[in-house]
């Protein structure tokens, strides 16, 4: 394992893309590979649910589905950050969720036609851009 992974990467991995992921279950399973962001080059959502798709199971609720990916792009929807990443107009922050310490935000990223899921730990939806929408306050109830 790379000597400049500091410990908080690698609990975020192991916390946010572990859980379900077809390649291993620990970043300690000799699976995990170090990528450009901070999350698991190896990572593959390995969970799936008929009539949903394949979800990661470290995230929450409403954050936790895969959706389109181009496999020749990208095997995973989720980036990992220390800190909070530049939004602007080529990297769109959507909506957040704050839940145990950690910032959930889905990100469109228009010119490749993709969306990711951030997640930094310590950072508050008040961080973001006045715009994003804070899914806490929203009744989801109807949602699968």
């Amino acid at each position: 394992m790379n000597e400049n992974i500091s410990q908080l990467q690698l609990d975020l991995v192991q916390k946010f893309q572990c859980p379900g992921c077809g390649a291993g279950i620990n970043v300690s399973s000799g699976c995990f590979k170090q990528s450009d962001t901070l999350a698991c080059g190896n990572h593959s959502a390995g969970t799936y649910i008929a009539g949903i798709g394949c979800i990661n199971l470290g995230l929450p609720k409403g954050f936790n589905r895969l959706g389109p990916i181009n496999k020749d792009i990208q095997k995973s929807n989720i980036r990992l950050f220390t800190e909070l990443p530049e939004y602007n107009a080529f990297n769109m922050p959507l909506w957040a969720l704050e839940e145990d310490g950690h910032l959930f935000v889905v990100v469109a990223i228009p010119r490749l036609q993709q969306f990711w899921v951030d997640v930094v730990p310590g950072k508050k939806i008040s961080d973001l851009p006045s715009n994003v929408i804070d899914v806490s306050t929203l009744d989801l109830s109807a949602c699968r």
